[in-house]
């Protein structure tokens, strides 16, 4: 992965999906838009063949259901993962 030329768009997709992910709590149309950002990210990964990140994206996405009307669950759980890819993928470019 070290030395793509995508990685860089990769990261900044990432920091804008967190940005979304912190502006969401409690808000349903913006938990929506996390969902769908991440969901995009994890097609782009696979489509590049970044199985291992992608697979970081799916257990996100699995942990993360918008509901109408509801306080996240998880959304302290899902923030402290996005933290900790955030720093994986720095790591890794």
């Amino acid at each position: 992965m070290t030395g793509k030329k995508i990685w860089p768009e990769i990261l900044k997709e990432l920091e804008e999906i967190c940005k979304i992910h912190e502006q969401a709590q409690g808000n349903y149309e913006k938990c929506r838009e996390f969902n769908q950002r991440l969901a995009e990210l994890l097609d782009r990964l696979e489509d590049l063949e970044y199985y291992s990140e992608a697979d970081r994206v799916m257990g996100l996405l699995i942990s993360c259901s918008p509901k109408v009307g509801s306080h996240c669950e998880k959304g302290q759980y899902v923030s402290e993962k996005l933290k900790e890819m955030r720093k994986a993928f720095q790591e890794e470019s």
